[in-house]
């Protein structure tokens, strides 16, 4: 187990709560203490145990977890392009009305420019032809970190998983690389809902410059479009809002509104969050990631409240980013603008 000196930080926490606990079901688990029959490795992606200096730190559970990275220099030196830790089989996930999560805990050190080494999730439903990215992680250093992320739109499919190191060069390789432990899918009794899509599914984007599956318009960089991710519990609120696939160092506005919208063209993407609107943070980007409240921000509530928005319990708000994108020619007016949005998420508080 995790050693009591070990910042144990809970980005994605669960999003039940103990009296419907019961209600959750498991379909796919492993702590990597039964060995690897159930994945695929390529590159440094191997099996790792405790006692290397650098994984002197206890894991989340148990002795074992999947290391990018090697033994004995602990660093991903010598490794280069993109290596795949993937599920040797697919998971059916089921349809209804309830969540899904995935869930997994994460230890990594890469440089700090993000850029050049990415660590990401993905999703495919075509048996790993084609891949989604659903997450990638921020922070160039972070301690062992439980993460969950929202599968409900993939609900009623059949997928497969993987997890991503990408290296872009040969340059500043000598950090730890990526640990990952204690991988979970999950059925909850609900979600933080997505929608807003601006990969043509709905609304057309408004320079036909539609994104890849489930994520918003597509950018100028070619990112595939913004994707909003929600999580955290609302009570007590430890709500994390975070944007990815935007522009590496982008201007992020992350906007709440009280009442849903049919998608209405927003700059270069589309915006559905309407009624009140309210303009909670303003971060810029790292890597193409951007994430509010930050360490020392106040609350999401905190800052509604702040802005005369109070969150009752059981009332409903709808979460967007909207970036800047400063390359007027990629969709120029009157159709389009400098910025752009990302996918929309429902709250429940």
């Amino acid at each position: 187990m995790i050693g009591s000196w070990s910042l144990r930080i809970t980005v994605f926490a669960s999003l039940f709560t103990a009296s419907t606990a019961g209600a959750q079901s498991v379909l796919f688990s492993d702590d990597f203490e039964s060995g690897t029959a159930n994945w695929t490795m390529e590159g440094l992606w191997h099996l790792a145990a405790e006692g290397p200096p650098c994984l002197d730190d206890s894991f989340p559970s148990g002795s074992h977890c999947m290391w990018f990275g090697q033994e004995p220099f602990c660093t991903y030196e010598f490794a280069g392009g993109s290596s795949h830790l993937r599920t040797a089989a697919s998971i059916p996930l089921p349809s209804g009305n309830g969540g899904i999560l995935l869930e997994f805990w994460s230890r990594s050190e890469v440089e700090s420019d993000t850029f050049y080494d990415r660590r990401g999730v993905y999703v495919s439903t075509d048996s790993g032809v084609n891949w989604t990215e659903v997450f990638r992680i921020g922070p160039p250093v972070e301690p062992w970190t439980l993460y969950s992320l929202d599968l409900s739109s993939y609900a009623g499919q059949t997928i497969d998983l993987r997890f991503t190191f990408a290296i872009t060069d040969g340059l500043a390789n000598w950090f730890i690389g990526w640990l990952v432990d204690d991988v979970v899918v999950r059925t909850v009794p609900e979600a933080f809902p997505t929608s807003c899509f601006g990969d043509g599914s709905a609304t057309g984007c408004p320079c036909n410059h539609s994104g890849l599956t489930g994520h918003g318009c597509q950018n100028s960089w070619n990112t595939g479009g913004a994707v909003l991710t929600v999580s955290g519990t609302t009570s007590p609120d430890t709500i994390l809002l975070q944007a990815s696939d935007e522009p590496p160092s982008a201007l992020t506005i992350f906007l709440q509104g009280n009442a849903i919208l049919t998608p209405v063209s927003f700059g270069d993407g589309l915006r559905c969050a309407g009624g009140s609107l309210k303009r909670l943070y303003v971060k810029n980007a790292s890597g193409g990631v951007a994430l509010a409240p930050a360490l020392g921000d106040p609350t999401v509530s905190q800052r509604a409240l702040a802005l005369g928005d109070l969150l009752d319990p059981g009332s409903r708000r709808y979460y967007q980013t909207y970036y800047r994108d400063p390359y007027t020619t990629w969709c120029p007016p009157p159709l389009g603008a400098n910025f752009n949005s990302s996918t929309m998420r429902k709250i429940t508080w």
